[in-house]
């Protein structure tokens, strides 16, 4: 450790029991104290005793006890100076936090601050209150000047976030209703200052958001086909990190073409029924053959009696053996007094926002109906027991969703058709 001091040095004790370094400077020359000539970790006791005035010093700051070296320059313009070392961080933030106490009540003191990234802005806070901001020089000091007194007199210094530009690129513009869109927001230091920031950037339209990439050398990207057709505000929200401060970029997207949907996935043959119903759940597995953005699911439903509550269907990724798995991408849900009695129709389930399928990549139909009783009160779906649909199969949960399993060796379908753009 190397501690650079202006003034005299007589006696340095160093012991690892006490968390803090504690300096006591008088006389009126310069010198250095290199601690890396002892043996590390250093050893309770030792001292090193020069001629020429007087150094009490005792090693081990909490948290830092990596720091080889404090670069710091201490020069009081008569007596002495007190200084007791807290933090003295050299990445991140840059944290710096030391008390000085003068021998007398008003001391000017001139000092140099290390250890900090080149030309980047800090704060100088004295006692809480903000003193001054610098621009650290390349070597990655600053230096400044105050009046102390003899009481204790608490300094920091402190990495000021630095101003970020986000810019916001679409891979096409205009686009049409259906096709995939990538948004490119690249995230840079306004100069003068350097560096790459890191953190996330949300993509939003309008008010809605869209996603949270990570940045990667600067840069985030998402794509999505789902944009309907109009005008779109797409906004890139830049996080900010412990250097670069948050910014926004944005664009203005127009989508144009039909509005109509297609069927994409389905299978429309039954030749029989299954129950829904309380913590039963039914699911059908499907495969896109190509990518769009899927906006609605519609079934082939009857009921018996009464049932209450509300039919629901959620979407869901697969796992590795096909089974849904998984938070909800989208929901959407129709009430059970709706469906008729006794015989087949389909219903339409809008699920109010448009999630792109990829395609080759297996998602799951999730049935529920829980105010279905699975008898003279419930919801019955149609189903093809011949496996017309060769993408996907039913399968079935008995505790609400948590576990599934295939249904007699994956050879029954759902009667679904799942629709998008």
């Amino acid at each position: 450790m190397v501690v650079f001091l202006q003034r005299s040095i007589l006696i340095v004790l160093i012991s690892l029991l006490l968390r803090v370094i504690s300096l006591t400077l008088d006389g009126s020359f310069s010198t250095t104290v290199n601690f890396n000539s002892f043996n590390k970790p250093f050893a309770q006791g030792t001292t090193v005793i020069n001629s020429d005035g007087t150094l009490s010093l005792t090693i081990g700051l909490s948290g830092e006890s990596n720091i080889d070296s404090i670069n710091m320059s201490v020069t009081p313009s008569s007596g002495s100076d007190s200084i007791i070392i807290n933090s003295w961080a050299t990445s991140s933030d840059y944290y710096k936090k030391w008390t000085e106490k003068g021998s007398i009540s008003s001391l000017n003191v001139s000092r140099i601050i290390g250890d900090l990234k080149p030309n980047e802005k800090y704060s100088v806070k004295i006692n809480g209150i903000l003193f001054n901001n610098y621009i650290a020089d390349g070597s990655g000091q600053i230096s400044f000047n105050s009046t102390i007194d003899s009481n204790q007199n608490t300094f920091e210094v402190q990495l000021v976030q630095t101003n970020s530009n986000t810019n916001l690129v679409s891979s096409l513009n205009p686009s049409t209703v259906g096709q995939g869109v990538t948004f490119t927001a690249g995230v840079s230091a306004v100069a003068p200052a350097t560096g790459t920031p890191t953190g996330s950037v949300t993509f939003k339209d309008g008010g809605t958001t869209l996603s949270t990439v990570i940045l990667a050398g600067g840069q985030a990207s998402y794509s999505t086909a789902a944009l309907n057709s109009g005008s779109h505000t797409i906004s890139a929200v830049y996080s900010g990190d412990s250097t670069f401060s948050s910014s926004t970029g944005s664009l203005m997207q127009t989508v144009t073409g039909s509005a109509s949907l297609t069927v994409y996935e389905s299978n429309t043959t039954a030749n029989d029924i299954d129950n829904i119903g309380n913590s039963l759940l039914k699911a059908q597995s499907f495969t896109p053959t190509v990518s769009h953005a899927i906006t609605r699911i519609s079934l082939e439903l009857m009921k018996m009696g009464s049932p209450s509550g509300n039919v629901v269907v959620h979407l869901r990724n697969t796992d590795s053996n096909g089974l849904p798995t998984g938070a909800d991408l989208a929901t959407g849900q129709i009430p059970c007094s709706a469906v008729t009695s006794g015989s087949a129709n389909w219903y339409d389930f809008d699920l109010g926002i448009s999630v792109t399928l990829n395609a080759g990549t297996r998602y799951a139909i999730c049935m529920e109906a829980s105010g279905s009783d699975r008898g003279s009160n419930g919801i019955w779906c149609y189903i093809s027991t011949n496996n017309p649909y060769s993408s996907g199969w039913i399968t079935e949960s008995y505790d609400t969703g948590t576990n599934w399993k295939d249904v007699v060796s994956r050879t029954f379908d759902a009667a679904f058709k799942e629709w998008g753009r």
